[in-house]
């Protein structure tokens, strides 16, 4: 295309937007026609070239690429403009499943190859690790590890590279070498492993920084250490999985995790594992939360050969301890007591089952029968065997649980109600459909009994009236260009030398400290910072908006209508407006 013609397509109507249009609808096979006859366009320039690379399926930015590979340079934006469209295909096709989309891992290997041939040393280290990050869907062990070989022969290994090619080694054959990359990674780096394993506890609902979505409470890079590590873990013979450091915290975590699993499929999770195994596990991992008696007892009569044991691959790796349940307070440990014996309920005989129960009542714990995860673990024993008269008894149990606790059941036990009324006879319908009528009134009434509360709760304002603006101040300084700045100036809370974003859980600590200190105008500055600044959004973020204009302007009924809207929605939707609510008084601030 001459100068002129240029000229004259930007004096019409036709804009890059519909070029790129164009591409889009264009086969693979018409690309290179396509860039000869725009190739004055690319040579001139290439941020055109990577846009265009970027709108396109991976097959035809493909082609486009290696079409201009011939007629111009290409810089490495170029070739990681490449690698990320391809890197978006593969994880659009593991979503979805479309094979359209499934990215050739030969493909990406070229395209890095090309790339240090063009340039050489200079060739960034991401461009390496979008290839590797590529191989790991098929496994690729191989080339991960040329790759990493190649990375460090250039002085380009990093942790991120050793933290993906350990995820393509995560195959029966190669575990081991998988788990010594992971044992280098902690060398290097020891928080990235122990913060990813040690994220998966679950959040106090009550805490400052509850009002954060779940993705914002935990950094990328430990999601995608979490990631690596489940793959690597579920690669490991039986026998390592069950001594082996990483293994036993990554999975007791997994247990105790509120956030990653829910008893449903936490017994899926021990349902593959074979029973003696899935039994020394939970001794290991709750030798502490279970009673004595209850461990003792589920013990396997015979021993295996975990039990002496072989040496961890990764020796480096034992600082990675076990989850401690003694950091662990007495109302989470109970939940998690519970979470854990219902799920080795499930799968015991009739005969055991009497005897854990029978164990239970002697010991300190008793508490644990009338939890939601042990009634539900029962009721489904009882079902199974057909043993509808015990089950009627558990049900009644459940409706005294109901009635005189606050928390509310999980759809586990909804659904077990609906599994008996669809196979318990005719009988036994007859007595069980008062207790289930009964049951639904004490639900209805322990959820309005826990709304009220959450409202009627006593204020603790006036607290902290003095130190919102001072923290609010320090929160926005704290990723200032100069971090020795003039205490005074730490109370300005519009200081324009921010630089960075604002962290997530300070931001949310902050929005209490607002609301805390009477000034909900403070709180919504603080949300807005960090929607536009951090790009991050607060869990119903909307509701929270909304409730902190009534606060605003003293709107009490309006803020009223909004909690229990959101308490009608889900129980995680009202808990953070509930917590505000519990922070503002209305009667000195309305």
């Amino acid at each position: 295309m001459s100068s002129a013609a240029l000229r004259s397509l930007r004096k019409s109507n036709y804009t890059f937007e519909d070029f790129l249009v164009r591409l889009r609808r264009s086969r693979p096979s018409e690309i290179p026609r396509i860039y000869i006859e725009n190739k004055e366009l690319f040579l001139h320039r290439e941020d055109m070239l990577q846009r265009s690379v970027s709108a396109l399926p991976w097959q035809a930015a493909l082609t486009l690429v290696s079409t201009a590979h011939y007629h111009q340079p290409l810089s490495t934006d170029t070739f990681r403009s490449v690698l990320g469209t391809m890197l978006h295909d593969s994880r659009e096709a593991s979503v979805t499943g479309r094979a359209s989309r499934t990215v050739s891992w030969m493909a990406s290997m070229r395209v890095m190859s090309e790339a240090y041939v063009a340039h050489g040393n200079k060739t960034p280290s991401r461009v390496a690790l979008s290839a590797i990050r590529l191989l790991q869907p098929g496994r690729e062990w191989y080339h991960a590890l040329r790759t990493l070989q190649f990375a460090e022969f250039n002085n380009h290994l990093t942790i991120p590279l050793a933290l993906d090619a350990a995820g393509c080694c995560s195959t029966p054959a190669t575990w081991q070498i998988a788990m010594n990359l992971l044992g280098r990674v902690h060398e290097e780096n020891p928080q990235l492993l122990i913060g990813a394993i040690t994220s998966m506890l679950p959040e106090n609902p009550d805490a400052p920084y509850a009002l954060l979505a779940e993705s914002s409470r935990r950094s990328r890079a430990w999601s995608q250490a979490l990631h690596i590590i489940g793959n690597v873990v579920g690669s490991l013979p039986p026998e390592i999985a069950l001594t082996n450091e990483l293994s036993l915290s990554y999975i007791s975590h997994l247990c105790n995790s509120g956030e990653y699993m829910t008893s449903e499929r936490l017994e899926e999770a021990l349902g593959r594992v074979p029973w003696d195994a899935a039994l020394q596990l939970l001794s290991r991992s709750s030798s502490v939360l279970l009673p004595q008696g209850v461990t003792t007892m589920l013990q396997p009569s015979t021993p295996t050969s975990l039990e002496a044991g072989t040496i961890s691959p990764v020796s480096s790796l034992r600082s990675v301890a076990v989850v401690s349940h003694d950091d662990v307070d007495a109302h989470m440990r109970r939940h998690v007591s519970a979470r854990l014996l219902s799920c080795v309920m499930r799968r015991l005989p009739l005969a055991t089952l009497d005897n854990v129960l029978l164990e239970l009542r002697r010991s300190e714990q008793q508490s644990l029968l009338q939890t939601n995860d042990v009634l539900a673990a029962q009721l489904a024993v009882m079902v199974r065997e057909s043993q509808w008269e015990r089950g009627v008894q558990v049900l009644q149990h459940m409706v005294h649980a109901y009635s005189s606790r606050e928390r509310i059941g999980e759809q586990a036990i909804r659904d077990l109600v609906d599994q008996v009324i669809a196979s318990a006879p005719a009988p036994v319908l007859a007595s069980v459909t008062p207790l289930l009528v009964n049951m639904g009134l004490a639900f209805d009434s322990a959820r309005l009994r826990h709304i009220f509360k959450s409202l009627l709760a006593p204020s603790s304002h006036g607290q902290t009236s003095l130190q919102w603006v001072a923290a609010l101040g320090w929160a926005t300084q704290l990723h200032s260009e100069s971090h020795v700045a003039d205490v005074a100036s730490k109370v300005n809370a519009s200081s324009q030398r921010v630089i960075s974003t604002l962290d997530p859980q300070i931001a949310s600590i902050l929005v209490h400290l607002c609301v805390a200190g009477g000034s909900p105008q403070g709180a919504l500055k603080v949300i807005t910072r960090v929607h536009e600044h951090s790009r991050v959004r607060f869990a119903h973020a909307n509701e929270i908006k909304a409730l902190l204009f009534c606060m605003l302007y003293g709107r009490e009924s309006e803020a009223r209508v909004i909690v229990e809207t959101a308490a009608k929605k889900s129980d995680a939707a009202a808990r953070p407006l509930a917590a505000l609510w519990k922070r503002w008084d209305w009667n000195a601030f309305s």
